[in-house]
């Protein structure tokens, strides 16, 4: 059993811990990082960012480089709902991105008042790497592949049990803090039973196909990222990850 001391330790290498791992070492805080996966994200998952989010990324330098990755995203906002791909009217898809040109032009105006920043659209398995080759150019250190067991809190830290999943090699610990970045389904708030709050499951469960089809016939030149399908048969959305 390996023994080691390290101010942070963060579970969790999506973009909550990524984020935090950078601004640990902006502060020159040592922080070990470790995800259960074996890499970042090969899922679309998470692809729209607020104008404060990216405030965030700017303070981090990063800011341009995620304007460049959303770059084939930029003129992708408008949300259209539509019976089949197949029979959707050309006029009225005219029709419809007109009107959603207007109210981005005017949305991005206001931001354009209040912050140096704007919104993008950059999806998490285009972000997470990004962040992650920023992380690698500071001190820190991060390990894939990298689980929790357990761990316990004391008044002056915290001792955790991780395991390398390929090599089943244990070993302990001993950090000051434990950033709990391990999603939604935390096992670090279930082990220490932090509620949680508000509706619980909304609008049922739903099933996440990443595929590549080419509808440019039925959609260009429009500009939808979201398109709602709605018939007695099939309730879902298309979104655009790369408007290809």
């Amino acid at each position: 059993m390996i023994h080691k001391h390290v101010p942070v330790l963060i579970v969790g290498g999506g973009l909550s811990g990524l984020t935090s791992a950078l601004f640990l070492a902006r502060h020159n805080v040592d922080y070990l990082l470790i995800e259960k996966h074996t890499g970042t994200a090969i899922h679309p998952k998470a692809g729209g960012i607020t104008f404060r989010t990216m405030e965030i990324f700017r303070q981090l330098g990063l800011e341009a480089a995620i304007r460049t990755a959303s770059e084939p995203l930029d003129n992708i906002r408008g949300r259209i709902a539509v019976e089949t791909i197949k029979s959707i009217d050309p006029e009225k898809l005219e029709t419809a991105e007109n009107s959603q040109k207007a109210l981005e032009k005017e949305r991005i105006e206001n931001f354009e008042k209040v912050s140096p920043s704007k919104p993008a659209s950059c999806y998490q398995m285009e972000l997470e790497p990004i962040l992650l080759q920023a992380a690698k150019e500071g001190k820190g250190h991060i390990r894939y592949n990298t689980e929790l067991i357990e761990y316990q809190q004391d008044d002056l830290g915290v001792t955790a049990t991780i395991i390398n999943r390929e090599t089943g090699t244990k070993e302990k610990i001993r950090s000051d803090y434990l950033v709990a970045a391990d999603g939604a389904k935390s096992t670090i708030r279930e082990y220490t039973k932090i509620p949680t709050t508000g509706r619980g499951v909304i609008g049922g469960h739903y099933i996440n196909i990443y595929f590549q089809a080419d509808l440019s016939r039925f959609l260009k030149p429009s500009q939808f990222g979201w398109i709602q399908i709605l018939n007695p048969e099939v309730f879902g959305a298309l979104i655009t990850v790369n408007n290809r």
